[in-house]
């Protein structure tokens, strides 16, 4: 059975589009969305190979680092109240781009309550725009790595902070989300959560 419950309503804070492979990435406006990612975006496409990065329904199947398989991150997105608490407890400031997402989220439950959007179960749909409807789909829960953590902590030529990153962010790193639909999102568009379509 369909299941269009609402889960979350708000809107989309931030943009940016990771042009390399290291670093924090960069604001833009809006970005394209195609059916393999973000134009522009270095991490864009449908195939990727595994590293050590990966989640546990990964390791499972038996598949080993460097194996080729469909790419279902190709999009991350961090929300803002997540941001506000893992700040709090790493005690520095998380600009935008840092965490080298693509998109903030700002989302509240139905009661107007800030929700837990790295806890949202994959499967769950992201509708965005009010014309244009692009749907994300949660693929996995995101989780903090070194890759990040290191140009965090050099950013603020602080090196305690790349041992604190992986405690202040752990449940507040976010969703790995691949598109289902195509089409431009901007900052401030309105967004609804939906659960998984068989929840």
């Amino acid at each position: 059975m369909t299941n269009n419950k609402l889960l979350a309503h708000g809107k989309i804070s931030w943009l940016g589009r990771n042009q390399r492979k290291s670093g924090f990435s960069t604001a833009h406006k809006q970005v394209e969305v195609e059916v393999d990612g973000i134009v522009g975006d270095v991490y864009r496409g449908l195939i990727r190979r595994l590293s050590g990065h990966d989640g546990s329904h990964m390791k499972v199947a038996g598949l080993e680092k460097g194996m080729v398989v469909r790419n279902h991150r190709p999009i991350t997105a961090l929300e803002v109240h997540e941001i506000a608490e893992a700040q709090e407890k790493i005690g520095q400031t998380v600009l935008p781009g840092m965490l080298r997402e693509n998109i903030i989220f700002t989302l509240l439950d139905t009661a107007g309550t800030p929700v837990s959007f790295s806890k949202f179960p994959p499967g769950t749909r992201l509708v965005i725009g009010e014309n244009q409807m692009v749907i994300l789909h949660i693929n996995e829960e995101n989780g903090p790595c070194n890759g990040v953590a290191k140009p965090f902590a050099e950013h603020y030529d602080d090196p305690s902070l790349e041992a604190k990153f992986g405690a202040s962010f752990r449940g507040r790193r976010g969703q790995m989300m691949e598109p289902w639909s195509t089409g431009i999102i901007r900052v401030h568009d309105p967004v609804w959560a939906y659960p998984p379509l068989h929840s």
